[in-house]
């Protein structure tokens, strides 16, 4: 109720004003009660001191902004509906599909390459594709005009190709499509089909991306088996040596990817000839390559080599050392040394012989080296045939009978010959990228009295 005094309302059941302190009395049974009306008129004279245009000019100004709003999102709900729907044509298969052909045609291989799935290799470039796309003779350049058809939507329920395919068109991993075209001057019509594959990538976090992969664009896995220590390159790149070669003589340098096609083929080593080849590669296919031929002044070290050694073996056996002096001259294989050593041996023993005979010196005027052959055998070796001309001076021990004491003596004489000719065969092997003896045939030094 309200106080009679103060005007102030208090809840019921107050017996007194909670504002002023005065007793209160219950008017609601007396509607005429004068206070009551003084409170009513005082609300009456606010309500009509109320400016209502002011509040009909802001009702108005809401109206306006909320127009203005609305416009906006509206606007906004549009513009993002056209950006979709145009991102999510430029995203198709289709679209891509158009690109690939359409830059094909023109002849714009930059961007055909982007869009093609290409595997990660050094020989998988730009312009290693637009050299396969000019060697490949395509009709792109003649296409008169074209279709894109869903290939999925021609198969058959029944077709073993859609059965074969329907797990990765199901989960979306590729889709398959043909282009139907004809050439200029042609009325037949020719089909290409062509498989996307999604890259797993969204493109604005909403749209799969997908790329063309070609299966008979590549050539995968080849192999050259070529000699150790020698460089391969294909079209300049040069090929890494595989861990794994299989060939125990030769070793194996892998391609993982290549563009079909020709491709110029080129080895290199300090010791061959440079070799030259065009090759067409195929996958899974190998190739070997073990007949070079040795350079003309690696064949003039390998004699000289040769003709120094076999020097230094007759020298250190006249004078009748131990094979320790020579033997850093040769391979370190065992079995090969041993048979070495036997011969130097034997050699040593022929210096002197039953009769006190024996070779006082050598010396050696010329060596030829006869063998034709350019080439290494599959062990990595060479044989240098020599023929040498050589002088020597013997020692011999005879009776002579001395007049002072009119007996005979064992007198040692000399003797010398000179320009006689003989032959041996020095085998050298390729290891490590150095050469080494690795064995000799059977040999003598012939001396006799004339």
């Amino acid at each position: 109720m309200y106080c009679q005094e103060c005007g102030k309302f208090n809840p019921d059941p107050s017996k007194t004003c909670q504002n002023c302190g005065s007793t209160l009395e219950d008017t609601s049974k007396k509607p005429n009660n004068p206070m009551v009306n003084d409170v009513a008129q005082q609300a009456l004279k606010k309500l009509k001191n109320v400016d209502v245009t002011a509040v009909s000019t802001s009702f108005k100004k809401i109206n306006k902004k909320t127009k203005v709003l609305v416009g906006v999102a509206c606007a906004s709900i549009i513009l993002l509906s056209i950006l979709f729907s145009v991102v999510s044509s430029l995203s198709s298969p289709e679209r891509v599909i158009k690109r690939y052909v359409e830059n094909c045609i023109s002849g714009d291989y930059d961007n055909a390459y982007n869009t093609i799935a290409m595997p990660d290799s050094p020989f998988v470039t730009k312009d290693a594709f637009a050299s396969y796309m000019q060697q490949s003779n395509q009709d792109f350049a003649n296409i008169m005009n074209y279709e894109i058809l869903d290939y999925e939507k021609t198969l058959s329920r029944s077709d073993s190709t859609y059965n074969s395919l329907k797990g990765l068109l199901s989960e979306s991993l590729m889709k398959l499509y043909s282009v139907s075209y004809v050439l200029h001057g042609e009325s037949k019509t020719r089909d290409l089909m062509v498989i996307l594959v999604n890259q797993n990538q969204k493109r604005f976090l909403f749209f799969d991306t997908y790329k063309i992969t070609i299966s008979d664009m590549f050539v995968n896995d080849y192999t050259i088996y070529a000699p150790e220590d020698v460089k391969v390159t294909i079209d300049g790149i040069e090929l890494p040596v595989s861990k794994d070669s299989e060939k125990s003589s030769l070793k194996a340098y892998k391609v993982s990817h290549l563009f079909s096609g020709k491709h110029d083929l080129k080895i290199t080593s300090n010791i061959y000839e440079d070799y030259k080849e065009v090759i067409s590669p195929s996958s899974k296919d190998s190739e070997t390559f073990e007949d070079f031929t040795l350079k003309e002044s690696v064949r003039a070290d390998l004699a000289k080599q040769a003709e120094t050694t076999f020097k230094s073996l007759c020298v250190n056996a006249v004078a009748g050392n131990d094979f320790s002096k020579v033997e850093g001259l040769f391979t370190e294989d065992t079995s090969a040394l041993n048979s070495i050593k036997e011969k130097y041996t034997s050699l040593c023993d022929g210096m002197k012989l039953y009769d006190g005979s024996g070779l006082k010196s050598i010396s050696f005027q010329s060596f030829t080296d006869r063998n034709y052959t350019d080439e290494l055998s599959y062990t990595n070796r060479y044989v240098c045939k020599l023929n040498y001309t050589y002088d020597y001076v013997m020692f011999y021990v005879a009776n002579q009978f001395n007049e002072d004491t009119a007996e005979y003596e064992e007198v040692v004489h000399e003797a010398s010959s000179s320009d006689n000719q003989a032959s041996v065969e020095v085998t050298l092997e390729y290891v490590d990228e150095s050469w080494r003896i690795h064995s000799i045939s059977d040999y003598s030094i012939n001396y006799s009295i004339d």
